[in-house]
């Protein structure tokens, strides 16, 4: 992730290790995921559980069928830069990754279908709360904004019980399991918060950047 953030984003934004970032209700600066960047034990482990490398060198299935993951990125130089990214982490343990590319659009459409099988996903809040990073998740949301077509039935009913909490540490508490539950199952892995640069000439009068809303331009004004 580190080097996605340097290379791909030029350092313009912050690693993220929760699924709710920073500046958000329900997020938790105190949180520390199980998982971490180890190639070492990343093929100890594919090797203890029959993931063998073949003779040309990558690695296959338990039952001999080759292992292959695919990722799909936007056709854009970001999105071949990210690809390379992750071809070369797959590669340090010997498995192959295929690269499908596709416009933003087709990509939604294929995610909407459950097609798709791995890819680096952004998301824009609608509100400043947990809930609306954590309804990503939600099986009932599958077909809709759950993108990763992700279900299970224990993170559905702590889901559910947070909806009609308020913010607060049971909240939180909640959040924090669910969270967890994302890690071990291999649901998604929060990767980082984009920085968004804004520059506007001195005589612009009353801006004052919102940390959701995009529509601040009707409130700004030019001095004459």
């Amino acid at each position: 992730m580190d080097e996605e953030i340097r290379l791909v984003h030029n350092g313009e934004a912050q690693r993220l290790t929760f699924p709710i970032p920073s500046g958000v209700a329900g997020h938790d600066p105190a949180y520390q995921p199980l998982l971490r960047y180890d190639p070492v034990l990343a093929n100890q482990l594919l090797d203890r559980y029959g993931y063998r490398k073949g003779a040309d060198g990558w690695r296959m299935q338990p039952d001999g069928k080759p292992l292959v993951i695919s990722y799909t990125s936007r056709n854009e130089a970001n999105g071949v830069l990210m690809a390379e990214l992750w071809r070369k982490t797959y590669q340090r343990i010997g498995i192959r990754m295929d690269n499908p590319r596709m416009i933003f659009s087709d990509i939604q459409r294929a995610e909407m279908l459950c097609k798709i099988q791995t890819r680096t996903y952004e998301w824009l809040a609608d509100y400043p709360d947990g809930d609306n990073f954590m309804q990503l998740f939600y099986g009932g949301n599958i077909g809709q904004n759950n993108n990763g077509c992700y279900q299970d039935p224990q993170f559905d009913a702590w889901y559910e019980a947070s909806h009609g909490m308020p913010p607060g540490p049971q909240r939180d508490a909640l959040y924090r399991k669910m969270a967890r539950q994302l890690e071990v199952q291999a649901a998604v892995m929060p990767a980082f918060s984009r920085y968004r640069n804004m520059l506007a000439q001195p005589r612009v009068l009353g801006y004052k950047k919102h940390p959701i809303l995009h529509q601040e331009w009707k409130y700004i004004d030019i001095k004459d």
